[in-house]
């Protein structure tokens, strides 16, 4: 995994961050595709709940992969997601599945990168949440604080 600093991606009103690790001083000199291509971890979210607690709990996880053929696909879960009784996920009970729901959030598709804005917009062509299918996201880009 690479880190570089902070990646604010806004995706249906959601404020995700991620962060990347990168080798060195010739980092800096890579296009932005250049250091988007990798594996990411999800580190923090600015996303808030009605009661003004964080979206993604106190110490959320996931994953962002950016291809370089610009595919990319992404994972955030609750590291506080209580499991199954049932052991089966198909057998969730109704609190058990709106946890899940509420919980995490699944998505893939393709991005675009603006190098002269330094800026990249996804677009979604899945989503465990169905309607963000189709939808585009412009994220704010690269607050290199790393």
């Amino acid at each position: 995994m690479r880190r570089l600093g902070m990646l604010t991606m806004a995706a249906a009103s959601l404020l995700i961050g991620v962060a990347l690790h990168a080798g060195g001083a010739g980092a800096q000199q890579k296009t932005l595709k250049e250091q988007l291509v990798g594996t990411w971890t999800f580190v923090s979210s600015t996303g808030k709940i009605a009661d003004g607690s964080p979206a993604w709990g106190a110490n959320p996880t996931g994953l962002l992969i950016f291809a370089d053929n610009g595919r990319y696909s992404s994972i955030i879960v609750r590291s506080d997601l209580p499991k199954f009784a049932s052991k089966n996920r198909m057998q969730g009970t109704p609190d058990e599945n709106k946890a899940a729901v509420h919980g995490s959030i699944g998505t893939f598709g393709t991005y675009t990168v603006d190098e002269a804005k330094k800026s990249f917009t996804v677009k979604f062509e899945g989503s465990t949440y169905a309607n963000q299918k189709g939808d585009r996201a412009d994220p704010a880009c690269c607050d290199k604080r790393g």
